[in-house]
């Protein structure tokens, strides 16, 4: 269902928005006002990494590599030194490096391009 509505295969209607704004207990404006800027920046951001998990990951590590341990990485992320290790190596596809964890990485390295410096070489998320 997610995916139909991303993709607008699916219509939602005003009752299907009342409603899911109760269950989540926000105001009604909050899920259908437009998305600022910079929350589509997160967005792409976040999409980019779930397609390419393993080599958002190795990016990351190649920039932290000389510069901080996978107990910073893990501190930094909220994210086990185990689950790093197994990503960076390919083992598995999750977790998800997300805009906050990357966020927290990135300024900690001092990247000028923040995050979007681990999505290097690969291709942008469609529109």
């Amino acid at each position: 269902m997610a995916r139909d509505l991303r993709e607008a295969r699916l219509p939602i209607t005003q009752a299907d928005i009342d409603w899911l704004a109760g269950l989540l207990d926000l105001e009604r404006q909050a899920l259908v006002r437009a998305t600022t800027e910079e929350e589509r920046a997160e967005w792409d951001f976040y999409r980019v990494s779930a397609r390419h998990p393993v080599t958002t990951w190795q990016n990351a590590e190649a920039l932290w590599r000389n510069r901080l341990s996978k107990t910073d990485v893990s501190s930094l992320t909220g994210i086990s030194r185990r689950k790093i290790a197994n990503i960076v190596a390919g083992r598995t596809h999750e977790p998800v490096l997300t805009f906050p964890a990357a966020k927290q990485l990135a300024d900690r390295l001092m990247l000028e391009m923040g995050p979007f410096r681990f999505l290097a070489g690969l291709p942008p998320h469609p529109r």
